[in-house]
């Protein structure tokens, strides 16, 4: 029985390096460029701001534009207070301003994300029901 608990573990851990790996290997390398909210004012004073897509959380928002030369950045956590002088800011300078809906996370994204934290508990489990009672 012991021997069955401990291949049991052994699989589970090899399971997870497993899942590490892939989602090492699959994670996106493409980040976007951040830039702080005083150039992205000092780009849209200059006219260099396209389009804009705003994604709302409730204190605070993530902006994420187009530049006229293509080129694609984001700014992170801008006061919610400060969007609507904003947007009407970027409305005045022709700035194409859009609302998108926050990115909710997949169910496989979320047990992705709690199986780390699943085989610590396993580990803990392990180690106490069948590491300690051996010795005792």
């Amino acid at each position: 029985m012991l021997r069955l608990v401990r291949r049991g573990f052994f699989v589970i851990c090899l399971f997870f390096f497993t899942v590490v790996c892939w989602r090492l290997l699959t994670a996106s390398h493409n980040k976007q460029l951040s830039v702080p909210y005083a150039a992205f004012l000092q780009a849209l004073d200059g006219g260099k701001i396209q389009k804009t897509s705003i994604y709302m959380g409730y204190t605070l928002a993530d902006l994420k534009f187009v530049a006229k030369d293509s080129s694609e950045a984001e700014v992170t956590d801008v006061s919610t207070k400060d969007l609507p002088s904003l947007i009407k800011r970027m409305i005045d300078d022709g700035v194409s301003v859009e609302f998108a809906s926050g990115r909710k996370a997949n169910t496989s994204e979320l047990l992705l994300n709690l199986t780390p934290i699943l085989f610590l508990l396993v580990a803990v489990g392990y180690f106490y029901f069948v590491g300690f009672r051996k010795k005792a």
